[in-house]
């Protein structure tokens, strides 16, 4: 049993050897080459302008630093929470 439609699956195409060459050739031959890709070297910056983010909190230093960051408000509660036990008893 199939959790899907295989007919309704996407995939993508891929172009054919002529089609590649039709497209290069329609790219070579217009004047405005450098504009177009120029605006898809912007696109493709556009859509990946958080990836130095992504790259940097995947690293160790930002792991380590997170976790510093969680174990020091795990320690904070945990040391307010035992003055309040200890200031209940001791009245």
């Amino acid at each position: 049993m199939l959790l899907f439609d295989q007919g309704l699956k996407h995939h993508k195409e891929e172009f054919t050897a002529k089609e590649k060459d039709i497209i290069v050739d329609k790219l070579v031959s217009e004047n405005s080459l450098k504009e177009q890709l120029d605006y898809a070297v912007d696109r493709i910056l556009l859509a990946h302008r958080n990836t130095r983010l992504f790259l940097f909190m995947m690293t160790g230093p930002c792991l380590l630093i997170l976790m510093c960051i969680k174990y020091t408000i795990k320690g904070i509660l945990v040391m307010h929470f035992w003055r309040k036990h200890k200031a209940k008893k001791a009245a």
